[in-house]
C-alpha cells in the first residue's frame, strides 16, 4: 500500500513569549497525522496539533526551528526556517535619583542599582548626557548658578527602561570677589 503524499508545512511562525519560551505555529497540512519540530538538525518534539511551545530556553538567545508533517512512515520536507529571540531579563525603572551640586560647574547624580541592568543612560531633558556602568555620575561643564534636571534609565542589551523621576539641582553661584 502506498501512503498519501504529504505537503511541507507553511506559514511557520516563531514568537518569543518569555525569557525562556518560544511559541511556534504553522498551517495545518492535509493528511498529516503529526508534526516533527526541529531545532537545527535535532528533533525536539512530535506533536499532533499545529503549534508547539518550546520551554526551558536561555534568556536573550536566538533559536531557529523547522517543522515537518508526518503520516505513518512518510515525513515531508522541512519547512522554511524561522527564528526568534527569547526575552531579556526584566529590569525596573531606576529609583532614588538625587542631584547634588558640588561646584559652579558640576552636579553629582546618584541612584539605586537596578537588578539585571548592564548600564545606565543619563538624560538632561531629551538629550542623553552619558552612559555609565555605575550608579553615580558627575555632570561637568555646566553653567554657574543654573538649574538642571536629570533622569536615568536602566539599560540591558537593546532594552531600556522608562525614565526615572526627575531630579533637579542648581549649580553654585560664582564667589563674590571683594
Amino acid at each position: 500500500t502506498f501512503d498519501l503524499p504529504i505537503a511541507t508545512p507553511e506559514n511557520v511562525n516563531a514568537e518569543a513569549t518569555s525569557i525562556s519560551s518560544i511559541s511556534l505555529t504553522w498551517g495545518v497540512v492535509e493528511n498529516a497525522l503529526s508534526y516533527n519540530v526541529y531545532c537545527g538538525e535535532n528533533l525536539i518534539a512530535n506533536v499532533t496539533e499545529n503549534s508547539y511551545v518550546v520551554n526551558n530556553l536561555n534568556y536573550y538567545t536566538d533559536y531557529c526551528y523547522t517543522v515537518t508533517a508526518v503520516r505513518n512512515e512518510t515525513e515531508s520536507d522541512k519547512s522554511e526556517e524561522v527564528c526568534a529571540k527569547t526575552f531579556d531579563l526584566p529590569m525596573a525603572t531606576p529609583e532614588g535619583l538625587v542631584a547634588t551640586p558640588v561646584s559652579t560647574s558640576s552636579i553629582i547624580l546618584t541612584w539605586e542599582m537596578v537588578e539585571n541592568a548592564l548600564s545606565y543612560n543619563i538624560y538632561n531633558g531629551v538629550n542623553k548626557v552619558a552612559n555609565v556602568t555605575t550608579n553615580s555620575y558627575e555632570v561637568n561643564n555646566l553653567n554657574y548658578y543654573t538649574d538642571y534636571c536629570f533622569t536615568v534609565t536602566a539599560v540591558r542589551n537593546e532594552t531600556e527602561t522608562a525614565k526615572s523621576e526627575l531630579a533637579c539641582a542648581k549649580t553654585f553661584d560664582l564667589p563674590i570677589v571683594t
